[in-house]
């Protein structure tokens, strides 16, 4: 007999809890040839259709990004312990980033410092730019091998 399926509530609430206690992630762009990876603070919006994240205008990352706005997420729950093969969960967040503006921007920063105070010196920086993942697609990966997706519509 088949396994069933989580519905999306659940997979939702999956989500949601690793989102909730984990601050990083391990963005993934591209330069048209290679891949490039950076650690980023992020904040989720509630709806867990957008997450947050700023980045300094000099960096190549955004250069990436403004090349090519596709991008990848990692976010996972390991502790580099033995355990983690049967207990850790990754979910790779799939999606576009753009530069948040104007007045969607003083949301953006009040939100990213009420997650992250100590970095409020950061975001309120000339030089930091705040994005928006827009979330396309969550994969989430349980016990190394249980496979879970939600596609954001």
């Amino acid at each position: 007999m088949p396994a069933a399926t989580p519905s999306d509530e659940h997979v939702q609430m999956q989500i949601r809890t690793l989102l909730d206690e984990q601050r990083f992630g391990v963005l993934a762009t591209r330069d048209g040839e290679q891949p490039y990876a950076s650690l980023i603070a992020i904040s989720p919006a509630e709806d867990l259709r957008t997450i947050f994240f700023g980045t300094l205008r000099a960096t190549r990352k955004l250069r990436n990004l403004m090349r090519e706005p596709r991008a990848a997420l990692l976010i996972d729950s390991r502790q580099n312990l033995a355990a983690d093969v049967a207990e850790a969960e990754a979910l790779t967040v799939l999606g576009q980033v753009q530069e948040v503006a104007g007045d969607q921007a003083g949301r953006v920063r009040t939100l990213l410092i009420a997650q992250a105070p100590h970095l409020e010196r950061f975001y309120q920086a000339p030089s930091c730019a705040l994005l928006a993942f827009t979330v396309e697609r969550y994969i989430r990966v349980s016990r190394f091998q249980e496979v879970t997706e939600l596609v954001m519509r």
